[in-house]
């Protein structure tokens, strides 16, 4: 379930053939992008879990959330730290990165059409109230 609204946040041309109008298909794209942000911290935070190690005294490194786990060997090695670096960067580079372009290609005229405002209003409001320079 969480992977699937994950999916639907990244990717709004997914759920393209759900939505009977434009304007649906708008507030949707704005709707997953305040879910993101929202959720961003927690899936961050969750990505780094499964790379935190910590060195024990006989000198191997164990899984914080998982002690019984011995880092970069066998499950960790295999599936938890590659999953977790991953997320890592997906999360915090490759999403933001996905919307700061987004917004650029949209403001690259200087003018926000009513679209553009209704897809994007998360973010610009987020900037304008924190802020007092325009938008460009």
């Amino acid at each position: 379930g969480f992977a699937a609204i994950c999916l639907f946040l990244t990717v709004p041309e997914c759920t393209r053939r759900f939505r009977s109008t434009d304007h649906r298909t708008l507030h949707s794209i704005n709707a997953r992008t305040a879910f993101y942000t929202m959720a961003v911290g927690a899936l961050v935070k969750s990505c780094a879990k499964m790379l935190d190690c910590t060195e024990q005294s006989d000198s191997t490194s164990t899984l914080d959330v998982l002690p019984d786990t011995v880092c970069w060997h066998g499950f960790h090695g295999e599936l938890l730290a590659p999953l977790g670096g991953f997320g890592l960067i997906f999360y915090a580079v490759l999403v933001p990165l996905k919307l700061f372009l987004h917004l650029l290609d949209s403001a690259k005229d200087g003018e926000w059409s009513e679209d553009e405002l209704e897809k994007h209003a998360w973010l610009i409001l987020k900037v304008r109230n924190r802020s007092n320079l325009p938008l460009v």
